[in-house]
């Protein structure tokens, strides 16, 4: 019995498609109107309408308008009217227009309209997608912070994060000695390519989170996620924080000072891991540019968490290790993108 119902239900529809589809466009009695105003030579005109014309044109809107018996504005029945006037008038020129139309919005014919050709389906477009809803993103969220009137003077702008940060680039650490002894600021430091750098963003103590990226961290709850460290020991073995700091050589620096917005921290960590992967990108042989990836030790730009927390200070840090630069090998050795990296003498691997 339900499949006798399903087959009555698909059946009336079938001949409820196929009754309007067959119907013509307009009522007979329409068409004839249009053809008679075309017999007494009556002209539409374009632009600039006399009187006369204006009266004639409305007399057989409002005949048509009772024709169709619609409850719609006149204006919908005038612009059907005058279409299909020029349609009788002119139908070699309408049919080219039509074909011309079809063409244009054919999938096969116009990537926009066709899946497989869209530039939105192709992958070598998703860093552009990717940046604008990321700064959409950003806006959507300036906008609501500033709406509160307790932190509105608090928010930085996009250019007043750069500022911060290229003031902060163009400072010194006497921990960042060149390879000539020199004392190098942080953007030269970057692209001497003597330094392993993480950029990075906390609100806890800063002496217990700046060398927890290397650390597995994470649930193993179904849907959560656990952290996948990039630098690795040869072996793949993790590198513990104790390990980082005393056998590697890692130390921390804290970019500029604490701030109670995470908008803000987020920022300047979305800036300082930009202008690190830029600045580490590098021309070879082939003119094709590569970034030396032993150099960054963060998988992705922005990937922090943006929630923002009450009565909590946000820091940047920086994560630093010297790398010994004659044994330093930017080719990848694998279809994993490893990279062989010494750090204060001691071989590790980088995995993006």
């Amino acid at each position: 019995m339900r499949y006798r119902a399903l087959l009555r239900v698909i059946l009336l529809v079938w001949v409820h498609v196929t009754l309007v589809c067959a119907a013509p466009r307009y009522p007979k009695a329409f068409i004839d109107l249009a053809q008679e105003f075309i017999a007494e030579k009556h002209v539409v005109g374009k632009g600039h309408q006399t009187l006369g014309q204006k009266l004639i044109i409305e007399a057989f809107v409002e005949r048509g308008a009772a024709i169709i018996g619609m409850a719609c504005a006149l204006t919908k029945v005038r612009k059907t009217f005058l279409r299909l006037v020029g349609q009788l008038r002119n139908p070699d020129r309408y049919k080219a227009k039509n074909k011309k139309h079809n063409a244009k919005n054919n999938p096969k014919n116009h990537p926009i309209y066709n899946p497989i050709y869209n530039p939105k389906n192709n992958a070598k477009n998703n860093p552009i997608y990717a940046a604008i809803r990321k700064e959409t993103a950003r806006k959507r969220r300036e906008e609501t912070l500033r709406q509160n009137p307790n932190i509105a003077d608090r928010v930085l702008t996009k250019e007043q994060i750069a500022d911060q940060c290229e003031l902060w680039l163009n400072s010194t650490d006497d921990r960042l000695v060149g390879r000539n002894g020199e004392v190098l600021t942080w953007r030269a430091a970057i692209v001497s390519g003597s330094f392993a750098i993480y950029f990075g963003t906390t609100m806890r103590k800063l002496e217990d989170e700046w060398l927890r990226w290397l650390t597995e961290r994470g649930s193993d709850l179904p849907g959560k996620k656990k952290n996948r460290p990039v630098l690795r020991r040869m072996n793949g073995d993790f590198i513990t924080m104790k390990e980082a700091e005393v056998e590697l050589g890692f130390w921390c620096a804290e970019v500029g000072v604490g701030d109670i917005l995470n908008h803000n921290c987020r920022g300047k960590e979305d800036y300082l891991q930009t202008h690190l992967t830029n600045a580490t990108r590098d021309i070879d042989d082939d003119d094709k540019p590569h970034c030396r990836l032993g150099q960054q030790l963060h998988r992705c730009i922005g990937k922090g968490s943006i929630k923002q927390k009450e009565n909590r200070i946000y820091r940047v840090f920086a994560s630093v290790a010297p790398i010994t630069k004659h044994h330093f090998d930017d080719r990848p050795i694998d279809v994993k993108r490893r990279k062989l990296i010494w750090l204060n003498g001691i071989q590790c691997q980088v995995v993006h």
